[in-house]
């Protein structure tokens, strides 16, 4: 789909360093400061080709899972992804999970893991928070937006500052110091196959290299839903990327999936729980 930037006026095209794939990041923009990259992204998503990715220096109004703001003062990569598709694809936070975990794991040698349904953490902080969202598209089928917040080069006391004790950053926790743009360009290598096999073959085909990336499962978690908090033993991911989590124990064991949208799952003993 051909470009006309006349019709998106103060977006500054860029290419992405490093970028081997066919469709995704082939068309990126750069704003130094917007309210949301996701909001960009939905209001110009008619005129955009699948595939394009607007990125920022500063983003005022970032969001994350159920409505939780965050700004990352300049010092984080935040980007958004717009993928025009058939159908909804309920699983696409949790493939986007996968990518970002093993990309910034193969850019600093240290390992980064999920925690569901899609924070990704190295050790016990989390680096990244990915929000997708989905809406209709004037001409069928649905436009897909893959938010992406990277902390690259916050510090501690950035985070004590934002009452954030569980926050952390790429340099905080490898002493690595990675540019935005290659990183973005390695999380959407890594993306665009990933989501080529689920819109293809379904989350059943990510679900083995999703679990073998996820913190969560096995573990004792603490569910809260609408204010009430209960423990359990997360031991599944459905296929519609919802955690399946054991309540009660022998007989009286019950088994529930647990929506990302409406529960938040945290360790027993904190943000996420090492061992």
């Amino acid at each position: 789909m051909p470009v006309d930037t006349d019709t998106l006026p103060g977006l500054t095209p860029f290419a992405l360093p490093g970028l081997t794939t066919r469709r995704f990041g082939r068309f990126a923009f750069y704003l130094p400061q917007v309210g949301s990259t996701n909001t960009v992204l939905k209001e110009a998503a008619p005129r955009l080709p699948s595939g394009a990715v607007c990125a920022a220096g500063v983003q005022t109004a970032g969001r994350g899972r159920m409505g939780r703001a965050w700004i990352g003062e300049g010092k984080d990569l935040p980007f958004s992804l717009l993928i025009r598709g058939e159908r909804p694809q309920p699983a696409l936070a949790l493939c986007c999970g996968i990518a970002v975990a093993e990309a910034l794991t193969v850019c600093t040698g240290r390992t980064f893991r999920i925690k569901w349904p899609n924070d990704i953490i190295c050790g016990d902080k989390k680096i990244c928070g990915i929000l997708c969202e989905c809406f209709a598209a004037p001409d069928g089928g649905v436009f897909m937006i893959c938010g992406i917040g990277v902390n690259l080069t916050q510090t501690a006391a950035d985070f004590q500052r934002a009452g954030l004790p569980y926050g952390g950053s790429v340099e905080m926790c490898t002493g690595k110091r990675l540019e935005p743009t290659e990183t973005a360009a390695a999380i959407l290598n890594r993306l665009e196959p990933l989501y080529e096999e689920l819109d293809r073959e379904g989350f059943g085909a990510l679900k083995p290299l999703y679990a073998e990336n996820c913190v969560t499962l096995g573990r004792q978690v603490q569910v809260t839903e609408g204010g009430r908090t209960a423990c359990g033993r997360a031991v599944d991911i459905r296929p519609d990327g919802s955690l399946l989590v054991a309540f009660g124990s022998g007989p009286g064991e019950s088994l529930r999936p647990v929506l990302a949208g409406e529960a938040s799952v945290r360790g027993l003993f904190g943000y996420v729980d090492e061992g």
